[in-house]
């Protein structure tokens, strides 16, 4: 395929999408880098049937290196183009391989991923979020912000010693933690009880209609309206018993 029409192929569309030679269906996958068979597929389309080589201009490159990602990521059901911005790295990398005879590790990717901050202290401490944030709700209550929260649970973390790390929790990865921890948010909403006198004015509301009824008046009905004495932006956040926490916690 030329590098024109490779340019051409709809890759960032996460409908069905058609295999080019067929009409069946790729199935598509949700990888964010490359695996090292697709960088060894990309280069050698990018030499083989692009005319990749180093005597043509930065841009001609680029242009193919793009063409080819494109092409791969197309055919191997990537969501978005990956790459192709990598290949001329790859390239050197690959070079560099051959010629010291180590192709061990060719094309392999060096992504590794990255652990999420509340998994690191999840793993080395089981029980220490849900304890906090236990201890932080039972003080502000379950209405707190997640910024309030992930405060009182860094100062209190600091003041527990024994071994216990001193936390830096912010609002989005507590927030993330309690999603991920199935919590879950309620709205409040306060209705106030009756009182004695308004018990008193509703009975005499309706002796007084009982009244109008008896004399064929017309009666006119409004709409009760609720009004909210609390701000409806804050929820309450119930958080589910964690591993191994005692019946009762939540």
């Amino acid at each position: 395929m030329f590098v024109s029409e490779a340019l051409l192929l709809q890759v960032n569309n996460h409908g069905p999408r058609r295999k080019r030679n067929s009409d069946e269906t790729i199935a598509l996958n949700n990888k964010k880098q490359f695996t090292q068979d697709a960088r060894m597929i990309t280069r050698c389309i990018a030499m083989q049937q692009m005319g990749w080589n180093d005597n043509l201009t930065w841009e001609e490159r680029k242009r193919i290196g793009r063409a080819a990602c494109t092409l791969v990521s197309y055919d191997l059901g990537y969501k978005k183009v990956v790459g192709s911005t990598q290949l001329h790295t790859w390239m050197k990398e690959s070079e560099m391989q051959f010629s010291t005879g180590n192709t061990s590790s060719l094309a392999k990717s060096k992504h590794k991923g990255t652990e999420k901050y509340t998994d690191i202290i999840t793993r080395d401490h089981p029980h220490l979020l849900h304890q906090l944030f236990r201890y932080s709700t039972s003080i502000l209550g379950d209405n707190a912000s997640f910024d309030e929260i992930a405060n009182l649970m860094n100062t209190q973390s600091a003041a527990m010693g024994n071994g216990t790390p001193v936390l830096t929790l912010n609002e989005y990865n507590l927030g993330k933690w309690f999603k991920k921890s199935k919590g879950i948010l309620r709205r409040t909403v306060v209705r106030p009880l009756l009182t004695e006198e308004h018990l008193q004015a509703r009975v005499e509301y309706c002796h007084r209609v009982l009244g109008l009824i008896e004399q064929d008046k017309v009666i006119i009905y409004l709409d009760e309206k609720w009004f909210y004495i609390m701000s409806r932006r804050k929820k309450s956040k119930y958080l589910p018993l964690g591993p191994l926490e005692p019946a009762g916690s939540d």
